[in-house]
Protein backbone atom coordinates (compact mmCIF):
# COMPACT_ATOMS: atom_id res chain seq x y z
CA UNK A 1 0.00 0.00 0.00
CA UNK A 2 1.03 3.62 -0.41
CA UNK A 3 2.72 5.44 2.09
CA UNK A 4 -0.03 7.99 2.03
CA UNK A 5 -2.30 4.89 3.62
CA UNK A 6 0.14 5.14 6.86
CA UNK A 7 -0.89 8.62 7.49
CA UNK A 8 -4.87 7.86 6.80
CA UNK A 9 -5.28 4.71 9.30
CA UNK A 10 -3.39 6.81 11.84
CA UNK A 11 -6.04 9.58 11.05
CA UNK A 12 -8.81 7.25 10.74
CA UNK A 13 -8.03 5.84 14.71
CA UNK A 14 -8.06 9.24 15.80
CA UNK A 15 -10.93 10.42 14.88
CA UNK A 16 -12.79 7.47 16.37
CA UNK A 17 -12.29 9.32 19.58
CA UNK A 18 -15.06 11.87 20.62
CA UNK A 19 -12.54 13.11 23.17
CA UNK A 20 -10.01 14.03 20.53
CA UNK A 21 -13.16 15.57 17.83
CA UNK A 22 -14.81 17.32 20.35
CA UNK A 23 -11.82 19.59 20.90
CA UNK A 24 -9.91 19.24 17.22
CA UNK A 25 -12.67 18.70 15.24
CA UNK A 26 -11.35 16.81 12.08
CA UNK A 27 -7.90 18.82 12.02
CA UNK A 28 -5.81 16.18 11.99
CA UNK A 29 -3.65 16.18 8.97
CA UNK A 30 -1.23 14.13 7.68
CA UNK A 31 0.97 14.54 4.57
CA UNK A 32 -1.36 16.89 2.78
CA UNK A 33 -1.62 19.92 5.66
CA UNK A 34 -3.32 24.07 4.77
CA UNK A 35 -0.91 26.13 3.04
CA UNK A 36 -2.42 28.69 5.46
CA UNK A 37 -1.81 28.27 9.58
CA UNK A 38 -4.58 25.86 10.82
CA UNK A 39 -7.51 27.18 13.41
CA UNK A 40 -6.00 26.13 16.40
CA UNK A 41 -6.01 23.42 17.76
CA UNK A 42 -4.72 20.58 15.66
CA UNK A 43 -2.57 17.22 15.33
CA UNK A 44 -0.22 16.57 12.38
CA UNK A 45 1.00 13.26 11.62
CA UNK A 46 4.56 12.87 10.65
CA UNK A 47 6.18 9.93 9.30
CA UNK A 48 9.64 10.05 10.49
CA UNK A 49 11.24 6.78 9.45
CA UNK A 50 10.01 3.40 8.08
CA UNK A 51 12.37 0.49 7.26
CA UNK A 52 10.96 -2.90 5.96
CA UNK A 53 10.60 -6.61 7.88
CA UNK A 54 12.39 -8.62 5.04
CA UNK A 55 12.47 -12.36 4.81
CA UNK A 56 15.04 -14.65 3.77
CA UNK A 57 13.81 -15.12 0.69
CA UNK A 58 10.45 -12.62 0.68
CA UNK A 59 10.18 -8.75 0.77
CA UNK A 60 8.66 -7.42 3.33
CA UNK A 61 4.96 -7.02 3.61
CA UNK A 62 5.23 -5.78 7.40
CA UNK A 63 7.42 -2.56 7.87
CA UNK A 64 8.63 -0.32 11.17
CA UNK A 65 7.32 2.45 11.14
CA UNK A 66 8.11 5.18 13.55
CA UNK A 67 5.34 8.24 13.71
CA UNK A 68 5.27 11.21 15.73
CA UNK A 69 2.08 13.36 16.93
CA UNK A 70 2.08 16.75 17.49
CA UNK A 71 -1.02 18.24 18.79
CA UNK A 72 -0.74 22.11 18.50
CA UNK A 73 -2.47 24.90 20.11
CA UNK A 74 -3.62 26.04 23.70
CA UNK A 75 -1.95 24.22 26.53
CA UNK A 76 -4.52 23.77 28.58
CA UNK A 77 -6.41 22.12 25.80
CA UNK A 78 -3.53 20.15 24.03
CA UNK A 79 -3.06 18.35 27.11
CA UNK A 80 -6.50 16.59 27.27
CA UNK A 81 -5.90 15.80 24.12
CA UNK A 82 -2.31 14.34 24.09
CA UNK A 83 -3.65 12.36 26.71
CA UNK A 84 -6.36 10.31 24.30
CA UNK A 85 -3.81 10.34 21.77
CA UNK A 86 -1.98 8.20 24.14
CA UNK A 87 -4.60 5.86 25.11
CA UNK A 88 -6.36 5.26 21.23
CA UNK A 89 -1.99 4.84 19.91
CA UNK A 90 -0.68 2.88 22.75
CA UNK A 91 -0.73 -0.69 22.53
CA UNK A 92 -3.05 -0.21 19.48
CA UNK A 93 -3.85 -3.60 17.17
CA UNK A 94 -6.07 -3.78 14.58
CA UNK A 95 -7.51 -1.86 11.70
CA UNK A 96 -10.42 1.39 11.83
CA UNK A 97 -11.53 -0.38 8.45
CA UNK A 98 -10.75 -2.59 6.21
CA UNK A 99 -9.79 -0.18 3.33
CA UNK A 100 -6.50 0.63 5.52
CA UNK A 101 -3.08 -1.28 6.52
CA UNK A 102 -3.31 -3.52 9.60
CA UNK A 103 -1.38 -2.27 12.83
CA UNK A 104 0.23 -5.42 14.31
CA UNK A 105 1.81 -3.14 16.62
CA UNK A 106 2.07 0.33 18.16
CA UNK A 107 4.20 1.40 20.84
CA UNK A 108 4.50 4.91 23.34
CA UNK A 109 8.05 5.97 22.60
CA UNK A 110 8.36 9.33 24.00
CA UNK A 111 6.29 12.76 24.61
CA UNK A 112 8.04 16.35 24.40
CA UNK A 113 6.30 19.49 25.30
CA UNK A 114 7.57 22.46 23.41
CA UNK A 115 7.54 25.66 25.53
CA UNK A 116 5.39 28.46 24.08
CA UNK A 117 5.77 29.56 19.91
CA UNK A 118 4.96 32.76 18.56
CA UNK A 119 4.14 32.52 15.05
CA UNK A 120 4.99 35.41 12.63
CA UNK A 121 3.59 35.81 9.57
CA UNK A 122 4.99 38.91 7.25
CA UNK A 123 6.45 40.20 10.26
CA UNK A 124 2.81 40.49 12.22
CA UNK A 125 2.22 38.36 15.38
CA UNK A 126 -0.32 36.22 14.76
CA UNK A 127 -0.45 33.36 17.16
CA UNK A 128 1.04 34.21 20.76
CA UNK A 129 0.90 31.29 23.46
CA UNK A 130 0.86 28.33 20.79
CA UNK A 131 2.16 25.32 22.70
CA UNK A 132 3.16 21.73 21.02
CA UNK A 133 2.91 18.73 22.37
CA UNK A 134 4.86 15.85 20.54
CA UNK A 135 4.45 12.05 21.27
CA UNK A 136 6.49 9.43 19.03
CA UNK A 137 5.21 5.90 18.44
CA UNK A 138 6.66 2.59 16.19
CA UNK A 139 4.48 1.10 14.64
CA UNK A 140 4.25 -2.25 12.76
CA UNK A 141 2.21 -2.08 10.08
CA UNK A 142 0.88 -4.40 7.16
CA UNK A 143 1.73 -2.02 3.99
CA UNK A 144 1.62 -4.82 1.10
CA UNK A 145 5.23 -3.57 0.06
Amino acid sequence: MANSYIYATIRAVLLNYNDITDIVGDRIYGITRPQALPYMPFIAITKVGQTPNNTKYHNSTVDNVMVQIAVVGNYDQIILVADVVRDALDNYIGTPNNDYPYIQESVFQNQVDTAELDYMKADTLVFDGVQTITQTYMMRMATGY
